[in-house]
């Protein structure tokens, strides 16, 4: 079994939408970003995935236009405001290859400089290039033959990582089945869901037995789970697989998040490097207690200090370190609320003596008495 190994190793954003000056270090095994909503998760997993193409085609301009979908395909929109130019730097590491991409993204009103992206091999050798999968947070496969059909012929909201995902998950089979790790995360995949994914024509369905079911009659989040059978039988997922994934719990209840980040934790112990974007308290804490010794874990943590103000960034490697942690803070206030009202005298109803809301901390109204 291959260990964990890094394919994005360094990504640095220069005033693309909200960030203004950014560096992240990512780390083999699984990178999670966290935040509040307008902090850039999903946009960090977008560059990175524009930066993957780069490696080896110069589409990638195209494809942040793709991806982000600015109106009138006017890139300048991608740049942050007030600034004239944006650029990103990547660096991927691939066994014995080494190479950086650069995306520049030029003032529009100057005509002497041109949007380009650059590849630099620093050292190279012999290198089985994996692939970049990105997830995005909603589940397609149940109108994926509609939806592939449509974005063929009419402009769409649908951004790029829609239909990439849904011609990854089209592919066929494997002619040699996944093995070892692979095979026990599609079984695993497969006893949780009830099933195995199948397509038939254009018509993603799950085998149960002799029972088949069409995916809109699927719940979704089974068909969360379903995709990630369906890319580790095809080949998509695998070792060198770069796996971006924003918002891995929509649709899950806790029970198939635990049984998603068993399945990321093993495939990145077999060299799948994993970067998701996620809001759920339950994803931290699994991933947190389901690492071993020997993992790697990496958390990134997003704020702003104003609406407007750009993006900071704090990075941990352990789940206890990180100080800005939105998705705790709530966790422990919501505790803290149950626990008040555990302990709120028998009898009371909306109010405490004092007419305020007796949802209120106990402590806040404690001290509120004694300021009176």
């Amino acid at each position: 079994m291959r260990g964990s190994q890094v394919l994005l190793e360094r990504l640095h954003i220069g005033n693309f939408t909200v960030f203004e000056q950014a560096t992240f270090e990512f780390c083999p095994g699984i990178n999670v970003l966290i935040g509040t909503n307008g902090t850039g998760k999903t946009h960090l997993l977008k560059l990175a995935y524009a930066a993957a193409a780069g490696r080896t085609s110069r589409d990638a301009i195209l494809r942040l236009v793709d991806l982000f979908q600015p109106t009138g395909g006017n890139r300048m929109h991608l740049v942050r405001h007030g600034q004239d130019r944006a650029i990103l730097n990547a660096v991927f590491d691939r066994m014995e290859t080494k190479w950086l991409v650069t995306v520049l993204i030029p003032d529009a009103r100057d005509d002497t400089e041109k949007p380009s992206v650059e590849t630099r091999y620093f050292h190279s050798g012999a290198s089985d290039e994996g692939r970049t999968v990105f997830v995005p947070s909603k589940e397609l496969l149940a109108h994926g033959a509609g939806i592939r059909s449509f974005m063929e012929v009419y402009q769409s909201s649908f951004d790029l990582t829609f239909k990439d995902i849904l011609d990854l998950a089209y592919l066929p089979p494997l002619k040699d089945a996944p093995k070892g790790t692979f095979h026990e995360c599609m079984r695993d995949i497969q006893q949780a869901i009830g099933g195995k994914t199948r397509v038939e024509g254009e018509e993603f369905r799950l085998q149960q037995g002799w029972r088949e079911l069409e995916f809109s009659l699927v719940a979704e989040g089974h068909r969360k789970l379903a995709l990630l059978w369906k890319l580790i039988e095809n080949g998509s997922v695998r070792p060198g697989t770069l796996l971006l994934w924003d918002e891995p719990e929509a649709n899950l209840n806790p029970e198939l998040i635990s049984v998603l980040i068993d399945v990321l934790w093993r495939l990145s112990r077999a060299g799948v490097q994993v970067v998701l974007a996620t809001h759920s308290y339950f994803v931290l804490r699994e991933i947190d207690l389901g690492a071993q010794t020997s993992d790697r874990v990496r958390y990134f943590s997003l704020s702003r200090t104003k609406a407007k103000s750009p993006v900071t960034v704090e990075v941990r490697d352990s789940y206890e370190q990180i100080i800005e942690n939105p998705i705790a803070r709530k966790s422990v206030e919501l505790y803290q609320r149950s626990l008040d009202r555990a302990l709120r005298p028998k009898g009371g109803n909306d109010s405490d003596d004092h007419g305020r809301p007796a949802d209120v901390p106990l402590r806040r109204r404690r001290a509120s008495r004694k300021a009176r």
